[in-house]
C-alpha cells in the first residue's frame, strides 16, 4: 500500500512537488494544505484528494502519513514541529531552519515521536552527487584531499518575495544557496562536518539588497579541504562552466542578463529599496531535465584522480584512465527525496534525516559567524553520518571502475 502524502504549502516548491509523487511508486498525494483559498481551488477537480485550510486539520486527518512542509524557511521549526507531534514522518524543504535552537527541537521532535524528518530538496539527492560519492568511498583514487566549488546565477534577481532576502527570515544566499553546496560537500566527505570554516559574505546591490554572494574555505579533522564560491548577481551565467547545463539538468536557453531585464519589465511593487515580482518564473526554475542536475562546478580531487560532472553523468579522470559512468535510468529531481520517505515509513535508514539537515545549518551558521567577525570559526566535533548508496549505483560504480588498480 502506497503511503499518504499530505503537501503543506502550495507555493513553487509544494506544487512542483505534486507531480513526483503521483508518479511515485510507494508514495500517493492524499491532501494539500494552504490558507489561500485560491491555492486549493487550483486543486478542485481531484475529488479524491482532501483539502485543508489549516495545518491543524492536516495534521488531525488520521489517513494521512507523512506531510511534506513547504512553507517559508521562518515558519518551518513550527510546522514540522507540529506534524512530528501528531505521529506524521516528515519532508522539510532546505534549509530546516533558520537558528540552532530551532533546528535542535526539531531533531528533539523527531526523536520523541519516532518518526523520521527527511531534509531536502538538496543536490546530494541527484544521482551525479550519488555517482560521484560512490566513486570516492570505493578507494580506487585514494583518499579524497579536496573539493571546489563554483557557481554564479541570477538569485539575487528572480522573482522574489521579500523575506527571501531577510537573513533573520532565512533569506538570502548563504541560507538557500549554501545550504545545497554544503550539502554536496558534506555528502562527498562521507558526511564528514567541517573542523573550521572561514567565510565572507557579500550584500552588493542596493537595488537588491541581501547575503547575496559568499566565499568560504573549510577543512575537515583528517586534513581534507573545501572550497566554495557563490554570486547570485546575474554577471557571469553560471552554465558557461557547466557544459551550458542548469541545476535542473536542462539546456540553458541563454540570453545575457535575463533576469534583470525580466524582473525589471515585469509588475512589480516597492518594498524599501528593492522590486520584486510575481513568482510565476520560480516554479518554471524547479522542473527536472535530462541531463545530470549542475549546481555550478564542484569538483572531488583525491590522491590519485578527479571527479566531476559531465554531460554524459560523472566523469573520472584518474592517473591513468578517464571514463565517464553515466546517469540513464536512475531516479531525477524530487523522486530521491519521495524514496527516502518511503524508506523511512519502511523503517529503513535514511541519509538526510533531522541530524544531516541540522549539521548543515550549523555550518550556515559558521560562514555567518566568521563573515562578522572577519575571523576563522571551530565548529563541535561531530561524528561522521553513514551514507546510504542505493544497490544501483554502487553497481554501477564497481563496474566501471573494475579495470583501475
Amino acid at each position: 500500500m502506497k503511503a499518504a502524502l499530505g503537501i503543506l504549502g502550495l507555493g513553487p516548491a509544494g506544487r512542483a512537488m505534486a507531480p513526483y509523487v503521483e508518479a511515485h511508486p510507494h508514495v500517493r498525494l492524499a491532501a494539500v494544505c494552504d490558507v489561500r483559498p485560491e491555492a486549493l481551488a487550483a486543486y478542485a477537480a481531484q475529488p479524491d484528494l482532501a483539502r485543508y485550510a489549516s495545518l491543524d486539520a492536516l495534521c488531525a486527518a488520521r489517513d494521512i502519513d507523512a506531510i511534506f512542509v513547504a512553507t517559508p524557511t521562518w515558519l518551518h521549526a513550527e510546522h514540522v514541529t507540529a506534524a512530528l507531534n501528531a505521529g506524521k514522518h516528515v519532508i522539510v524543504e532546505k534549509p530546516m531552519a533558520v537558528s540552532r535552537p530551532q533546528s535542535q527541537a526539531m531533531l528533539a521532535a523527531s526523536d520523541r515521536a519516532k518518526r523520521t524528518l527527511v531534509v531536502g530538496h538538496s543536490q546530494s539527492f541527484e544521482p551525479g552527487m550519488q555517482i560521484m560519492r560512490a566513486v570516492i568511498a570505493s578507494g580506487k583514487l585514494g583518499r579524497l584531499r579536496a573539493i571546489n566549488g563554483l557557481n554564479y546565477t541570477d538569485w539575487m534577481f528572480r522573482p522574489r518575495l521579500a523575506a527571501e532576502f531577510d537573513r533573520a527570515q532565512g533569506g538570502g544566499t548563504v541560507y538557500r544557496q549554501a545550504a545545497h553546496q554544503i550539502d554536496m560537500v558534506r555528502y562527498l566527505a562521507g558526511g564528514a562536518v567541517p573542523r573550521t570554516v572561514r567565510a565572507t559574505i557579500g550584500d552588493w546591490d542596493r537595488e537588491r539588497p541581501g547575503d547575496g554572494a559568499f566565499s568560504t574555505f573549510m577543512q575537515f579533522v583528517d586534513g581534507a579541504s573545501a572550497s566554495l564560491f557563490y554570486s547570485g548577481y546575474d554577471h557571469l551565467p553560471g552554465t558557461d562552466l557547466t557544459c551550458g547545463i542548469s541545476e535542473t539538468g536542462r539546456r540553458a536557453s541563454y540570453e545575457y542578463a535575463t533576469a534583470r531585464k525580466q524582473l525589471r519589465a515585469g509588475p512589480t511593487e516597492v518594498a524599501g529599496a528593492a522590486k520584486y515580482a510575481s513568482t510565476s518564473r520560480q516554479a518554471e526554475l524547479i522542473k527536472t531535465g535530462e541531463f545530470p542536475a549542475f549546481f555550478g562546478l564542484m569538483i572531488a580531487s583525491c590522491e590519485r584522480g578527479d571527479v566531476r560532472l559531465v554531460p554524459e553523468g560523472v566523469q573520472v579522470s584518474a592517473d591513468w584512465i578517464q571514463c565517464t559512468i553515466g546517469i540513464d535510468g536512475l531516479p531525477q529531481g524530487r523522486t530521491p527525496v519521495l524514496d527516502e520517505l518511503a524508506d523511512a515509513i519502511a523503517g529503513q535508514p535514511v541519509t538526510h534525516d533531522a541530524r544531516w539537515g541540522a549539521a548543515n545549518l550549523d555550518v550556515c551558521l559558521a560562514m555567518i559567524a566568521s563573515s562578522e567577525a572577519r575571523a576563522e570559526v571551530t565548529l563541535p566535533l561531530q561524528a561522521d553520518r553513514p551514507i546510504v548508496v542505493s544497490g544501483a549505483i554502487a553497481g554501477r560504480v564497481e563496474e566501471a571502475l573494475a579495470g583501475m588498480g
